[in-house]
């Protein structure tokens, strides 16, 4: 199929791919990256079982998203800032899945997740960008660096679970 283009060294993605990712904005504010996660074997653990890293900087943002995250039933981590971020990576066994806000106060999300992807350990580490940046071309940019799915805030805790359960693909 046709494919957009970039110029910067991020993969490509397809017309089909960045029409379902307008269509999944505006119709719930949540999208998947179906290639990262069709590739990724299902991790055959209960809910409790799985570390959710959320890196989120605004308190309120924060306490929500770990309320939501928690009643699904997930063991949650928080990280305030990118600082925080590594903190939480470097000493210790990595989560299952990190939820990454973009807008950070020592860095952003977009560098963050390119590093990831850089990185030998943590390159295939599941990461769902939550932004309150929500414009298709913003979409596509983070699933064109790599993120497994987007999900734009405001948004409702069964969106944030189904999300969750489908990049980690244990539903």
């Amino acid at each position: 199929g046709a494919r957009c283009v970039r110029t910067d060294g991020a993969q490509a993605m397809d017309l089909g791919a960045w029409q379902a990712a307008r269509r999944g904005v505006e119709e719930k504010g949540a999208f998947l990256a179906p290639g990262r996660i069709r590739n990724r074997a299902p991790l055959a653990k209960n809910a409790a079982e799985f570390r959710v890293l959320i890196v989120e900087d605004d308190p309120d943002q924060a306490a929500l998203a770990d309320l939501r995250v928690s009643m699904a039933g997930y063991a949650v981590r928080l990280a305030r800032n990118c600082a925080e971020l590594v903190n939480e990576i470097r000493p210790r066994e990595a989560p299952d899945i990190v939820l990454l806000d973009i807008m950070l106060p020592d860095g952003n999300g977009w560098d963050v997740l390119a590093s990831l992807r850089r990185h030998p350990r943590l390159a295939l580490l599941p990461v769902v960008m939550l932004s309150a940046l929500n414009e298709p071309n913003e979409v596509r940019w983070g699933l064109a660096l790599g993120a497994d799915g987007y999900v734009t805030k405001p948004y409702s805790k069964k969106i944030l679970a189904d999300t969750i359960g489908a990049v980690l693909r244990h539903l």
